[in-house]
């Protein structure tokens, strides 16, 4: 309420999302909103605005954020269990090893000459 005086004060907007909690011990959610009113010489004459209750459209939200966030790291444990169950070559920080392939691969290849 304290923000909705001194922006009213100043002859501003105001558009605020706020979290209040009942006497029940549920949490709501508004959202408040007020422009004010001029008289035809710019003063200030009143205000004009909205009080919302927003608390579904913030569980969605909520909801949302939390599949997504539950959605990147299932992709990512998924990521890291095929890597951590693929099939790796012991070899492959072998250097020699390396250049065996390298030669199988050119041998492959029609006219291709051995890599030494």
């Amino acid at each position: 309420m304290k923000q909705w005086f001194e922006t009213a004060g100043q002859g501003k907007d105001f558009d605020q999302e706020v979290r209040l909690l009942t006497r029940d011990g549920l949490v709501k959610w508004i959202h408040s909103r007020s422009v004010p009113l001029r008289n035809p010489d710019g003063t200030v004459r009143g205000h004009v605005g909205t009080v919302e209750d927003i608390t579904e459209r913030k569980k969605t939200e909520t909801e949302l954020i939390r599949a997504a966030r539950d959605r990147a790291a299932g992709g990512q444990l998924k990521s890291e269990f095929v890597a951590n169950m693929s099939p790796r070559d012991p070899h492959a920080d072998d250097e020699h090893h390396r250049h065996e392939r390298a030669d199988d691969g050119n041998r492959s290849q029609p006219g291709a000459e051995p890599v030494s």
